[in-house]
């Protein structure tokens, strides 16, 4: 046989190391395979991620069981910005390597993002994939969360945070993860001992303000009633838009299983100015729907039966309901989307202008009317919280209707940001600085008590800042009490008037008082200064039982 020569083997030795990614298909020699190995490992240790991809492709091409290779190409895709080609390889290694819990647990997280929403239940079969081979208490809590978000899975999640106790008795994540997980269940019990434990175990009281929510009078869940009754008194000196009033209501809702809550108020509402007065009926009813912990809708309907007085009343005598009056219907259509930190919710509410008497009752003789304004505004409410500061924004767009006047046009925002200065929210004591920020501008100015006017504040341009310190003292036993008071900052501009600034004031109090599991009382005081249109001062009074 003959040989060949030496210098031939080493030339096809050299061609073959230096050849690339070619040939197409076969190691051309043993020992070609490690030799790529080293390359991607060695490229993607000095962060040359592409040339990194070129050498593991080139591994898995020719041996598709290359597990190290198969792993190695997911991380350079992921390095090189190819997230979406990551998260495949790492399908396909996770189909031939299901005992790499770390993988797995990479591969649940990345799939947990709101980008790969649609990709949920694989995140969940990873988490389970990996628990299943490592017992990584941290990846349990993650996998519970996510197990949390929504209502189907909600009693598992349960389970997974149960299971976390039982290795780690003193997880304060996990009695916060079991209280929410309760309360979303109206298992009240439960959920208030998990809220105490992870209170008592360090988490914070800001951090379990949405079990709170999620069992408070205003929108419990689950199955358990409430009854209360609820009095709001206004008091607001002044000529034009001098008034004073109350509301006197009875209000009840119950929780229909873990995702529908159902509420009714009814009751009467009296307001008077000077020697006019008025009364009448009103009731709402409203519909909650939680789809998941992410998703929530709601709604009110409601109807006032106060309708316009007559215009022209005899000195001394009082004024009466004129003839072919109406009342009015109000409501409030809602959607939100709670994401982590944040919430969006675009919404439509309908409801009356409460500026002064005219602008609530209205008047009316054959012919003409004024006032009984209504405002019908589309808005989306905004919340954040980055970080240590709490951040709402409102813009709104819509009209206001009145007797006989055209719609006048709206638009502005609400915005406001709290940032803790002292202490932290649910302790003893907090105090935070708080800036809010109203801007609103109207097509026409309908401030006017008389002629083209509907008795409602309505500049041209109105902007008010409000920075303010607010004061949380927590009294223990579920007892609270919130002081907040500032200047306020206004520039009113409309269509006769040159603009200018003036400085008006707002407080607000409240006190809350939880007596046991069931009864609860808040109380709220509030105090406005709107530029030199009027002062407000309104009390609102609140008891409830939730059986």
């Amino acid at each position: 046989m003959q040989k060949r020569p030496k210098t031939l083997v080493l030339v096809a030795s050299l061609g073959a190391l230096l050849g690339g990614l070619t040939p197409a298909s076969g190691w051309t020699f043993p020992g070609q395979e490690s030799w790529y190995m080293n390359r991607g490992e060695s490229n993607l240790k000095i962060g040359n991620y592409k040339a990194a991809i070129e050498a593991f492709e080139k591994v898995c091409d020719e041996d598709p069981d290359n597990r190290q290779a198969m792993k190695s190409l997911a991380v350079a895709y992921e390095k090189q910005g190819l997230k979406d080609k990551s998260i495949e390889q790492y399908d396909r290694y996770l189909e031939r390597n299901p005992d790499d819990a770390d993988a797995a647990f990479h591969q649940a997280e990345t799939l947990g993002w709101s980008r790969y929403s649609y990709r949920r239940r694989d995140s969940l079969k990873y988490y389970q994939q990996g628990l299943e081979h490592k017992n990584d208490p941290r990846m349990r809590l993650k996998y519970a969360r996510l197990l949390a978000s929504n209502r189907d899975t909600n009693s598992e999640a349960i389970h997974e945070y149960e299971t976390v106790l039982k290795s780690n008795p003193d997880s304060g994540e996990a009695h916060k993860g079991l209280a929410k997980a309760y309360a979303w269940e109206g298992r009240r019990d439960l959920a208030l001992y998990h809220a105490e434990k992870a209170e008592s175990l360090g988490v914070s009281r800001s951090e379990l303000s949405k079990v709170e929510r999620d069992m408070s009078d205003r929108g419990p869940r689950g199955p358990g009633p409430t009854v209360g009754g609820d009095f709001n008194l206004i008091s607001q000196p002044g000529a034009d838009y001098g008034l004073g009033g109350f509301q006197l209501t009875s209000l009840g809702h119950v929780g229909l299983g873990s995702s529908v809550t159902l509420s009714a108020q009814a009751g009467m509402e009296d307001y008077w100015h000077d020697t006019s007065s008025a009364a009448g009926a009103l009731v709402t009813a409203g519909l909650e729907y939680r789809h998941d912990a992410i998703h929530r809708f709601r709604g009110k309907l409601g109807y006032h039966s106060l309708s316009p007085l007559t215009a022209a009343t005899p000195a001394g005598r009082k004024a009466t309901p004129a003839p072919g009056g109406s009342g009015t219907v109000t409501g409030l259509v809602e959607y939100t989307y709670q994401g982590d930190g944040y919430s969006i919710s675009p919404g439509f509410e309908r409801a009356i202008k409460y500026d002064s008497f005219l602008s609530i009752v209205g008047s009316k003789t054959i012919g003409t009317g004024l006032g009984q304004a209504r405002s019908n505004l589309f808005y989306t409410d905004m919340k954040f919280k980055p970080g240590s500061f709490d951040v709402g924004v409102r813009p709104y767009l819509g009209f206001v209707t009145a007797l006989t006047v055209s719609p006048n046009e709206v638009l502005g925002a609400d915005t406001s940001v709290e940032h803790a200065l002292i202490g932290e929210e649910g302790g003893d004591f907090a105090l935070a600085g708080r800036n809010t920020v109203q801007l609103a501008h109207y097509g026409k100015d309908q401030s006017a008590f008389s002629g083209q006017g509907a008795g409602y504040f309505s500049p041209q341009l109105f902007l008010n800042e409000s920075p303010s310190l607010v004061a949380k003292v927590g009294f223990g036993d579920g007892k609270s009490l919130s002081l907040g008071a500032g200047p306020a900052f206004q520039y009113v501009r409309d269509n006769s008037l040159p603009g200018g600034w003036q400085v008006g004031a707002d407080a607000r109090l409240s006190y809350a008082a939880r007596f046991n599991d069931s009864l609860a009382w808040n109380l709220g005081a509030g105090y406005d200064q709107v530029a030199d249109a009027y002062n407000r001062f309104e009390i609102d009074n609140m008891l409830t039982y939730t059986f």
